[in-house]
């Protein structure tokens, strides 16, 4: 490929993954955006096509949106998740967690793990600590907003 193609793949991809206005913020869209996102350096064939799948998805969902239930009463509930060493290139694990109020989904994040876990309860642990903290802050937050 030569190098002015990649230039122009390189600013196609980078300018709709970095808009705020394009929901990848929703979960279906969070995982692929994310990888994508670790190749806009670099980007190749394979990268533009998964983009393409990306735009795709998004042409065939443009009536669907969040939902939120009012008078749901489950109060705070939340999990976590890792898969240990899945990434191919550097054998981290990729954690990710959500906590939903009253049913209503407050926050999530999935992203690589810092270092290398070395089984997958240590990347299970990892990720449930990454929640906790996130949990924590929350709470505190809400205590200091008297809600």
């Amino acid at each position: 490929m030569r190098e002015n193609s990649l230039r122009l793949l390189k600013s196609t991809i980078v300018v709709p993954l970095a808009a705020p206005q394009h929901s990848h913020s929703t979960r279906p869209l969070s995982f692929a955006v994310s990888c994508l996102s670790q190749y806009l350096e670099k980007p190749g064939i394979q990268h533009w096509k998964a983009f393409l799948h990306v735009l795709k998805y998004l042409r065939g969902r443009q009536d669907v949106g969040l939902c939120y239930m009012q008078n749901k009463k489950s109060g705070l509930v939340s999990s976590s998740d890792a898969d240990w060493g899945n990434c191919r290139e550097t054998q981290r694990s990729t954690s990710g967690f959500l906590a939903q109020m009253h049913g209503c989904l407050i926050f999530w994040k999935t992203r690589k793990q810092p270092s290398v876990s070395i089984s997958t309860a240590e990347a299970e642990y990892k990720s449930l600590c990454n929640l906790t903290s996130e949990l924590l802050w929350f709470c505190q937050s809400c205590q200091e907003a008297e809600i």
